[in-house]
Protein backbone atom coordinates (compact mmCIF):
# COMPACT_ATOMS: atom_id res chain seq x y z
CA UNK A 1 0.00 0.00 0.00
CA UNK A 2 2.99 2.90 1.22
CA UNK A 3 4.75 1.19 -2.33
CA UNK A 4 1.33 2.41 -4.42
CA UNK A 5 1.01 5.52 -2.46
CA UNK A 6 4.57 6.83 -3.31
CA UNK A 7 3.98 5.96 -6.59
CA UNK A 8 0.76 7.95 -7.31
CA UNK A 9 2.96 10.58 -5.69
CA UNK A 10 5.67 10.29 -7.98
CA UNK A 11 3.16 10.40 -10.95
CA UNK A 12 1.89 13.33 -9.92
CA UNK A 13 4.74 15.29 -9.16
CA UNK A 14 5.80 13.96 -13.03
CA UNK A 15 2.87 14.69 -14.72
CA UNK A 16 3.07 19.05 -12.60
CA UNK A 17 6.42 19.16 -13.61
CA UNK A 18 5.82 18.72 -17.29
CA UNK A 19 2.50 20.71 -17.48
CA UNK A 20 4.75 23.43 -16.22
CA UNK A 21 7.05 23.38 -18.51
CA UNK A 22 5.05 22.94 -21.35
CA UNK A 23 2.94 26.25 -20.63
CA UNK A 24 5.89 27.91 -20.24
CA UNK A 25 7.39 26.76 -23.66
CA UNK A 26 3.92 28.03 -25.07
CA UNK A 27 4.71 31.55 -23.41
CA UNK A 28 7.84 31.64 -23.83
CA UNK A 29 7.35 31.14 -27.78
CA UNK A 30 4.83 33.22 -28.18
CA UNK A 31 6.59 36.14 -27.25
CA UNK A 32 9.24 35.35 -29.49
CA UNK A 33 7.42 35.46 -32.14
CA UNK A 34 5.80 38.94 -31.16
CA UNK A 35 9.28 40.45 -30.84
CA UNK A 36 10.25 39.13 -34.47
CA UNK A 37 6.84 40.17 -35.45
CA UNK A 38 7.37 43.71 -34.18
CA UNK A 39 11.46 43.85 -35.21
CA UNK A 40 10.00 42.85 -39.24
CA UNK A 41 7.82 45.51 -39.06
CA UNK A 42 9.65 48.29 -37.75
CA UNK A 43 12.28 47.29 -40.38
CA UNK A 44 9.41 47.87 -42.69
CA UNK A 45 8.93 50.88 -42.29
CA UNK A 46 12.30 52.22 -41.39
CA UNK A 47 13.37 51.19 -44.79
CA UNK A 48 10.19 51.87 -47.32
CA UNK A 49 8.22 54.08 -46.40
CA UNK A 50 9.83 56.64 -43.94
CA UNK A 51 12.55 56.61 -45.72
CA UNK A 52 10.63 57.91 -48.80
CA UNK A 53 8.97 60.51 -46.76
CA UNK A 54 12.04 61.78 -45.10
CA UNK A 55 13.66 61.97 -48.69
CA UNK A 56 10.54 63.81 -49.87
CA UNK A 57 10.47 66.28 -47.12
CA UNK A 58 14.48 67.08 -47.22
CA UNK A 59 14.48 67.35 -51.26
CA UNK A 60 12.24 70.87 -51.92
CA UNK A 61 12.73 70.32 -55.97
CA UNK A 62 10.79 68.31 -58.33
CA UNK A 63 12.74 67.48 -61.35
CA UNK A 64 11.20 66.45 -64.96
CA UNK A 65 13.24 65.21 -67.81
CA UNK A 66 12.18 64.51 -71.48
CA UNK A 67 14.20 63.87 -74.40
CA UNK A 68 12.93 65.74 -77.41
CA UNK A 69 13.36 66.18 -81.14
CA UNK A 70 13.57 69.45 -82.32
CA UNK A 71 12.57 69.14 -85.65
CA UNK A 72 9.46 67.70 -84.84
CA UNK A 73 9.02 69.52 -81.35
CA UNK A 74 7.47 67.94 -78.36
CA UNK A 75 5.45 68.61 -74.85
CA UNK A 76 6.15 67.58 -71.05
CA UNK A 77 4.54 67.75 -67.80
CA UNK A 78 4.57 67.69 -63.81
CA UNK A 79 1.12 67.21 -62.20
CA UNK A 80 1.97 66.46 -58.62
CA UNK A 81 0.99 67.23 -54.76
CA UNK A 82 2.46 66.35 -51.61
CA UNK A 83 3.33 67.21 -48.10
CA UNK A 84 6.29 69.63 -47.87
CA UNK A 85 8.77 70.04 -44.65
CA UNK A 86 6.36 72.85 -43.17
CA UNK A 87 3.36 70.13 -43.50
CA UNK A 88 1.82 71.68 -46.23
CA UNK A 89 -0.21 70.54 -48.64
CA UNK A 90 0.86 71.51 -52.15
CA UNK A 91 -0.20 71.15 -55.68
CA UNK A 92 2.52 71.77 -58.74
CA UNK A 93 1.42 71.87 -62.23
CA UNK A 94 3.64 72.57 -65.62
CA UNK A 95 3.31 72.37 -68.95
CA UNK A 96 6.12 72.99 -71.59
CA UNK A 97 5.53 73.18 -75.17
CA UNK A 98 8.71 73.07 -77.57
CA UNK A 99 7.66 73.78 -81.06
CA UNK A 100 8.44 72.41 -84.41
CA UNK A 101 11.65 73.56 -85.77
CA UNK A 102 12.65 75.37 -82.45
CA UNK A 103 16.41 74.03 -82.46
CA UNK A 104 18.60 71.17 -83.75
CA UNK A 105 19.19 67.76 -82.98
CA UNK A 106 17.56 66.15 -80.34
CA UNK A 107 18.39 67.27 -76.45
CA UNK A 108 17.49 66.12 -73.28
CA UNK A 109 15.70 69.14 -70.95
CA UNK A 110 14.97 69.32 -67.68
CA UNK A 111 13.09 71.74 -65.49
CA UNK A 112 13.16 72.15 -61.99
CA UNK A 113 10.87 73.32 -59.81
CA UNK A 114 10.64 75.22 -56.13
CA UNK A 115 7.80 76.11 -55.09
CA UNK A 116 8.03 77.68 -51.62
CA UNK A 117 10.44 79.77 -53.53
CA UNK A 118 8.03 79.61 -56.41
CA UNK A 119 10.61 79.81 -59.24
CA UNK A 120 11.72 77.83 -62.06
CA UNK A 121 14.82 76.58 -64.08
CA UNK A 122 15.58 74.78 -67.29
CA UNK A 123 18.41 72.74 -68.29
CA UNK A 124 20.38 73.05 -70.74
CA UNK A 125 20.59 77.03 -70.81
CA UNK A 126 20.17 77.56 -74.25
CA UNK A 127 18.31 79.70 -77.09
CA UNK A 128 15.51 78.66 -79.16
CA UNK A 129 14.53 79.51 -82.84
CA UNK A 130 10.84 79.71 -81.66
CA UNK A 131 9.11 80.52 -78.73
CA UNK A 132 8.52 77.64 -76.13
CA UNK A 133 5.46 78.02 -74.24
CA UNK A 134 5.63 77.64 -70.52
CA UNK A 135 2.48 77.31 -67.78
CA UNK A 136 2.99 76.61 -64.65
CA UNK A 137 0.99 76.99 -61.11
CA UNK A 138 1.74 76.26 -57.49
CA UNK A 139 -0.97 76.10 -54.78
CA UNK A 140 -0.70 76.02 -50.95
CA UNK A 141 2.56 78.00 -50.61
CA UNK A 142 3.01 80.67 -48.04
CA UNK A 143 2.61 83.62 -50.37
CA UNK A 144 3.04 86.02 -47.90
CA UNK A 145 6.58 84.81 -46.82
CA UNK A 146 7.23 85.71 -50.62
CA UNK A 147 6.34 89.01 -50.11
CA UNK A 148 2.67 89.19 -51.79
CA UNK A 149 0.00 90.48 -49.49
CA UNK A 150 -3.09 90.93 -51.96
CA UNK A 151 -4.62 89.35 -54.94
CA UNK A 152 -3.80 90.83 -58.49
CA UNK A 153 -1.92 90.59 -61.61
CA UNK A 154 2.08 89.39 -61.24
CA UNK A 155 4.79 89.57 -64.04
CA UNK A 156 6.58 86.10 -65.08
CA UNK A 157 10.16 87.05 -65.14
CA UNK A 158 13.53 85.51 -66.23
CA UNK A 159 16.01 86.22 -63.75
CA UNK A 160 19.86 86.38 -64.59
CA UNK A 161 22.68 85.41 -62.58
CA UNK A 162 23.45 89.03 -61.98
CA UNK A 163 20.32 89.94 -60.38
CA UNK A 164 18.64 91.59 -62.93
CA UNK A 165 15.40 90.49 -64.37
CA UNK A 166 13.36 90.43 -67.93
CA UNK A 167 9.50 90.44 -67.89
CA UNK A 168 8.19 87.63 -69.71
CA UNK A 169 5.14 88.15 -71.69
CA UNK A 170 2.31 85.33 -70.92
CA UNK A 171 -1.22 84.87 -71.75
CA UNK A 172 -2.42 85.50 -67.90
CA UNK A 173 -0.30 85.88 -64.77
CA UNK A 174 -1.65 86.14 -61.13
CA UNK A 175 -1.72 85.49 -57.43
CA UNK A 176 -4.57 84.54 -55.03
CA UNK A 177 -3.98 84.68 -51.44
CA UNK A 178 -7.14 82.94 -50.86
CA UNK A 179 -6.22 79.47 -52.20
CA UNK A 180 -2.57 80.02 -51.77
CA UNK A 181 -1.94 79.69 -55.81
CA UNK A 182 0.57 81.36 -58.22
CA UNK A 183 0.35 80.38 -61.86
CA UNK A 184 1.22 81.72 -65.42
CA UNK A 185 -0.37 80.63 -68.48
CA UNK A 186 1.29 80.34 -71.91
CA UNK A 187 4.67 82.08 -71.23
CA UNK A 188 6.37 82.85 -74.63
CA UNK A 189 10.14 81.98 -73.29
CA UNK A 190 12.88 82.38 -75.64
CA UNK A 191 15.80 81.06 -73.97
CA UNK A 192 15.95 78.73 -71.28
CA UNK A 193 17.08 79.69 -67.53
CA UNK A 194 15.92 80.83 -64.00
CA UNK A 195 12.19 81.62 -64.37
CA UNK A 196 9.61 83.47 -61.35
CA UNK A 197 7.64 86.05 -60.83
CA UNK A 198 7.66 89.76 -59.56
CA UNK A 199 5.06 91.57 -57.94
CA UNK A 200 2.96 93.64 -60.89
CA UNK A 201 5.10 96.84 -62.01
CA UNK A 202 3.43 99.80 -62.90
Amino acid sequence: MKKLLILLVAIGITILGCSDNFDNTIVSTQIEKESLSDLLFSKSIISSDLQDINDQAISPFITVSESINGATGGWFMIDTTYVNYQGRLLYVHAEITILQNSFQGTTEFTIILHPEEASIKFLPHMIFDREVRVSVEFMGIDLKELGYNQNGNVDFAFFDDDGSTELIPAQQSHVNMRTETIKVLNAKVQHFSRYGWVRKQF
